[in-house]
């Protein structure tokens, strides 16, 4: 344990500020697309490269449950990457420092858990997990935070009337509230959503990190009743309906799995269809019904 906190920071340190001032001088452009760019390639790799990539990060037995979550944070990072894509010529200001703070916040979530697994009495993390995934956190929220903190330009509007600010209130509160009992209570959802008979430290961490991912969203959900423009607003319902449907997909393929089926509870599958389902609907309606319009 000892020799896993024996760490050279001035690399880190060098490598932070290099990214910073490269940021400074590039641009809120150049940023905004490094991280569309960051979101397709990480996706795309937690997705279809789960096994291996987590493997490299863990010193525990990779289960079925391990690799359904790190497919499942994949979808997310897909999903933001498209919602990212098709709002990136959107003349509200409002859009782009909501996207940025979102990824904000969400990146600090994610930092303080994997800050938590590494360095807590029973990690079991890598020091690749260290040097890839925790640095890459740090620098990817920096960007976003520095261009937040330049903004002289905030939007905030108040909200226009629609009528799909009432499904993006609900499709906030369903996503924060999910977001904080991943977050919070791991544990308790691992032992009432699977059936392994022991559970470690990787798999609690890993609930945590889709949790930060769910929360970053939801605050993109309360944020866009203030949009000004209804395909901005659409979008994100849009982008919903694509990941939950993603999270369904998947959970399906990994449920019907032979060598994967035993590691989700009984209770789980009504659970994410219901539930999952009634969230999904709502943000499906949502995208589909009649245009916003304004007193």
């Amino acid at each position: 344990m000892v020799q896993k906190m024996e760490i050279n920071v001035m690399p880190v340190i060098g490598a932070v500020c290099c990214y910073c001032i490269l940021l400074l001088y590039l641009g809120k452009k150049f940023c905004y697309y490094l991280d569309f760019f960051l979101s397709i390639v990480i996706g795309t790799v937690l997705l279809t490269l789960a096994p291996q990539f987590i493997k490299t990060q863990v010193e525990v037995r990779v289960d079925g449950v391990h690799l359904f979550m790190v497919r499942a944070f994949g979808i997310m990072l897909l999903g933001s990457a498209y919602l990212w894509w098709n709002v990136r010529n959107s003349k509200d200001i409002t859009v782009h420092t909501t996207l940025m703070w979102a990824r904000v916040m969400g990146g600090a979530a994610a930092l303080l858990a994997q800050g938590f697994a590494q360095f807590n009495k029973a990690s079991r993390m890598t020091q690749e997990h260290l040097y890839i995934s925790v640095l890459l956190t740090v620098l990817w929220t920096l960007g976003n935070l520095i261009y937040c903190m330049r903004c002289t330009e905030w939007g905030g509007y108040m909200e226009t009337r629609s009528k799909l600010n009432n499904f993006l209130h609900t499709d906030f509160v369903i996503t924060l509230i999910f977001g904080i009992m991943f977050y919070a209570y791991p544990v308790w959802l691992l032992r009432v959503q699977t059936s392994l008979p022991r559970l470690n430290v990787v798999h609690a961490h890993l609930y945590r990190l889709f949790g930060s991912a769910l929360m970053s969203s939801a605050i993109i959900s309360g944020r866009a009743s203030n949009f000004l423009i209804a395909s901005d607003k659409r979008i994100q319902l849009y982008t919903r309906v694509l990941i939950n449907v993603g999270l369904i997909i998947l959970f399906l393929v990994t449920y019907f799995s032979t060598a994967k089926h035993n590691d989700w509870s009984v209770p789980n599958t009504p659970f994410v269809l219901g539930v999952v389902g009634v969230w999904t609907l709502n943000a499906f309606c949502g995208s589909y019904s009649l245009a916003y319009f304004k007193n």
